[in-house]
């Protein structure tokens, strides 16, 4: 097994999108007896640079860069750590020249991309993707450049992030308990009114007037996701102005209260998705990890619903929770590239890897961005799957392949209006405040933050 130190390495950078969630199980599957190697899917000496100590920040032990060390021997690694991995400690490092060659962050929405690119911390990554053989444009997704491309100084666009795995929000559903009430397990509700039908033959109350089983509920609403499926989206990703208070918005709110409302209010729901225990029809979860994804009885996943009067095919929304950056002015950029360049392939794949022999039984691997990594660990280790695992990882890469909306984590002003946008939106589902007074505040609380963004943080008056 793992020992506690691996597992909170493992989940520093693979699960950084389940901090806002429930837990994790990024386990994986096959049954060799491999060493764990991911194979070196990238070259490391097409591109090797000059300086060879390299200073890195990151949530990351020693240890976990032990391979890299291993196949660097002439690299000389400074694990030095940040008080906290925010921006404002790396503009200070910055202001006083000690910042690092690399920057990393596991939580998108504490140190936004964005911001880190409208305050000047971070260099264009654009000449590394031209010159490194070993990390090219074409073996990423034809949206990759939607998490990670900014307008700069120049007034031109430019590649700002790397990042490992990207998250989306799908419906998940026990097929047995579809089953078991009459519903074709094999046919997930593809409109918003299709699901509440389905959700209302799903319920079940107990004595007591509770949920025993609930048709449809999940953790903390995912209220952004249900906006996105309407394509557009409720936020500038590179400014942050806030957007919510809209007719789309006030729609997703009255649909997600008509839930608790046909049962008698949210405080008849379960306290939280148990799905061994059968207790959740169908729930939202995030499938790049393996939440939610591997269960003792049959389980679907599906696009999340669309809004009725939605044409086409639905919205697919991703989100990238962790980026790594070269921090301006540091002393070695070709170092921070490799080190950055290594964990978004090698060291990502040979966690999964020796994840997967440890866990034969319930690996499903993380989403992986870079094509090479990911067919490096499907071509060693999917044929040992378990078949329901072969079939519902198959499924996610179809639905990960149509993602055609970003939900703006990496925009500034996030973290603190999230909060804000979560906590009174729990509000309104449980009664406590309206739809639209609710809405009000966000949007309110939001403004105040952008422009306080713009005035305090770029000097911007009036946007």
């Amino acid at each position: 097994m793992l020992s506690v130190t691996k597992k909170r390495i493992i989940s520093a950078l693979l699960c950084a999108a389940m901090i806002v969630s429930a837990g994790i199980m990024a386990s994986s599957c096959g049954g060799n007896n491999d060493n764990g190697s991911s194979g070196n899917t990238g070259n490391m000496e097409e591109f090797m640079p000059e300086n060879k100590n390299v200073t890195i920040w990151g949530a990351f032990g020693e240890d976990y860069y032990q391979n890299f060390e291993r196949d660097n021997p002439d690299i000389v690694l400074d694990h030095s750590t940040s008080s906290d991995h925010s921006l404002m400690t790396l503009a200070a490092a910055i202001q006083a020249g000690t910042q690092p060659d690399m920057f990393y962050t596991n939580n998108a929405a504490q140190a936004p991309l964005g911001e880190a690119v409208g305050r000047d911390l971070i260099v264009s990554l654009d000449d590394y993707f031209d010159k490194d053989p070993a990390y090219k444009k074409s073996d990423l997704p034809d949206w990759y450049d939607m998490f990670v491309k900014y307008e700069g100084k120049d007034g031109q666009q430019h590649i700002y992030g790397l990042y490992t795995d990207v998250s989306v929000a799908c419906l998940v559903w026990n097929k047995d308990l579809f089953d078991a009430n009459g519903l074709d397990p094999e046919t997930p509700p593809a409109t918003w009114s299709e699901m509440k039908t389905m959700a209302a033959k799903l319920n079940k109350t107990d004595a007591n007037g509770m949920l025993s089983q609930a048709g449809f509920t999940s953790y903390g609403w995912w209220f952004q996701h249900w906006r996105l499926t309407y394509g557009t989206t409720y936020q500038d990703p590179l400014t942050g102005k806030p957007d919510i208070n809209t007719d789309e918005m006030k729609n997703v709110m009255e649909f997600l209260k008509s839930f608790p409302a046909s049962f008698g209010g949210a405080d008849k729901l379960p306290g939280e998705v148990k799905w061994e225990e059968g207790n959740v029809g169908m729930a939202i979860a995030d499938t790049g990890y393996a939440q939610n994804m591997v269960n003792s009885f049959k389980t679907g996943i599906a696009p999340m619903p669309k809004p009725d009067e939605k044409e086409g095919d639905p919205a697919i929304a991703g989100y990238a929770w962790q980026w790594y950056g070269i921090p301006k002015g540091c002393k070695n950029p070709d170092g921070g590239w490799l080190v950055a360049r290594w964990a978004v392939t090698d060291g990502s794949a040979a966690i999964q890897a020796k994840t997967a022999l440890d866990n034969p039984e319930t690996w499903v691997p993380v989403y992986q961005v870079h094509k090479p990594s990911k067919q490096a660990l499907f071509d060693k280790y999917l044929e040992n799957c378990r078949k329901d695992i072969q079939e519902i990882l198959m499924t996610r890469e179809e639905i990960y392949d149509k993602i055609s909306i970003s939900r703006p984590v990496n925009a500034p002003i996030n973290s603190n209006w999230e909060k804000a946008l979560e906590t009174k939106c729990s509000e309104i589902i449980s009664g406590e405040t309206t739809v639209t007074d609710g809405l009000a505040y966000i949007q309110k609380v939001g403004m105040k933050l952008y422009e306080d963004y713009q005035k305090d943080v770029l000097g911007k008056t009036g946007q």
